[in-house]
């Protein structure tokens, strides 16, 4: 085992992909006398390799690169795959429909997240993140979110804990808002974004223990009331 200490310094994501590099050329030398099948598990494990060390360096762009097609899926993990989306998707709908029990049920009881905070990513406990997200219902005569995720990339650390990386489009209306406000009017925002999960498996099933929101492009627009 490498023993790697967490640093930006990308001298040391260099150096240890060049040494990944060389181990690469014996496992390639050695599956050359062994058999294709051989070939294919070195490339996978060196793959899984760069990743993780990425990761561990917090890395976060050389990470997302090295990762961009995750995990290769076998017959061992498509289960987990399949649950770790199941999570996801069911978490980002039941904070569309309000049903804060369920979106609490899929948390962890604090996640590391870019939300809430304008000082970079913090800790933050799911029980005040969902209070707050209640909130945003109270006192207005409209307001909707609709949330849609797709390209998930699972990266497994091990059995038991994953990052996944996805794409995502989210839509909120919230009426009176806006310069129209007065008269009725709404808001309505469309912002396209990039997403980091965590997610970690617990007696309960697979949790969200991460949630990092790199926001790409939004298109925000103040519309008068129909009449």
């Amino acid at each position: 085992m490498i023993a790697v200490s967490r640093t930006s310094d990308s001298k040391n994501v260099e150096s240890i992909l060049y040494f990944l590099g060389r181990i690469h050329i014996l496992l390639f030398t050695n599956a050359f006398h062994t058999g294709c099948s051989q070939l294919k598990n070195a490339i996978t494990t060196l793959a899984a390799s760069a990743v993780a060390i990425a990761l561990m360096l917090g890395t976060k762009a050389q990470a997302e690169e090295l990762s961009r097609a995750g995990t290769p899926i076998t017959a061992e993990n498509i289960v987990d795959v399949l649950d770790i989306q199941r999570v996801l998707d069911a978490q980002v709908d039941a904070f569309d429909n309000q049903d804060w029990e369920l979106a609490r049920s899929l948390m962890t009881e604090e996640f590391f997240t870019t939300m809430r905070s304008q000082n970079g990513p913090h800790t933050l406990s799911s029980d005040a993140f969902l209070e707050g997200a209640a909130d945003y219902y109270d006192g207005v005569d409209h307001f909707l979110t609709h949330h849609t995720n797709s390209g998930y990339r699972v990266f497994f650390h091990d059995k038991d804990s994953a990052t996944i990386f996805a794409r995502g489009v989210i839509i909120v209306n919230r009426t009176p808002a806006g310069e129209h406000a007065a008269d009725g009017g709404s808001v309505r925002m469309e912002r396209w974004n990039s997403y980091e999960y965590g997610v970690e498996r617990t007696d309960e099933g697979w949790k969200i223990n991460k949630i990092l929101i790199t926001y790409n492009s939004d298109d925000i627009r103040s519309d008068p009331k129909v009449q």
